[in-house]
């Protein structure tokens, strides 16, 4: 049966891209793992004394609510630390023997946030700092979390604390309280664990608990 003039062309067209290099060859054999996916983000988890912050680049906050309200504050700033602590000793400029006293009792808190042009690992020493890769999924988790955390004002807006010492950072309510077992080493560790790390927030008073536990995550990360 004779083949129509048109389907014939079709018929040349399909068999001359065969004919290229790789078209139309059949797939690979694999072992049925996929490929790792590239991270959506680069976090760090930077030990300052004895308090821990987390730090995210700015282009990770680009589309949330949260970089909507941070990063015009800071416009030269590529990166963003966050940090949490009681709000009577965290905001003081010079905190005395009451205001550590009282960080051994509840009360309301405050999130620092913090603006760097530098990387992490070139503002802090080397062994302050722990690198950590995160999923698409797990950044917005966490930027939902941050959002979450810090108390709003009547607009909607976080509310913006007076304290002005820090030429760095600024100071906003945080809308959960601090606690001895809810500090600041506590609260980035459940930040960590909530991106999707492998970072078991539970029992973290210390920073080098926080630490510790973070490098072990980007241990398993980079194997």
């Amino acid at each position: 049966m004779a083949v129509p003039r048109g389907r014939r062309a079709l018929l040349r067209a399909a068999f001359a891209a065969c004919a290229l290099p790789g078209a139309c060859a059949a797939p690979r054999e694999t072992d049925g793992r996929l490929p790792p996916r590239p991270p959506a983000a680069t976090l760090h988890l930077v030990a300052r004394g004895w308090h821990t912050e987390l730090a995210l680049p700015g282009h990770a906050l680009g589309g949330s609510p949260l970089g909507e309200a941070l990063l015009p504050r800071f416009p030269e700033a590529r990166w963003l630390l966050f940090g949490f602590g009681l709000r009577r000793y965290f905001t003081h400029p010079d905190p005395g023997p009451g205001d550590l006293l009282a960080a051994l009792a509840p009360g309301p808190a405050a999130i620092r946030v913090s603006g760097f042009a530098p990387a992490p690992p070139e503002a802090f020493a080397a062994e302050d700092v722990v690198r950590l890769p995160v999923a698409a999924e797990g950044r917005a988790r966490l930027l939902a979390f941050l959002w979450a955390e810090l108390a709003k004002d009547a607009r909607g807006a976080p509310l913006e604390l007076p304290e002005r010492h820090d030429p760095r950072g600024i100071f906003f309510a945080a809308a959960t309280p601090y606690a001895l077992d809810y500090n600041c080493n506590a609260w980035t560790a459940r930040a960590l664990h909530i991106a999707g790390l492998p970072v078991d927030p539970d029992g973290v008073v210390f920073a080098a608990q926080a630490m510790r536990r973070a490098r072990a995550a980007a241990l398993l990360a980079a194997g």
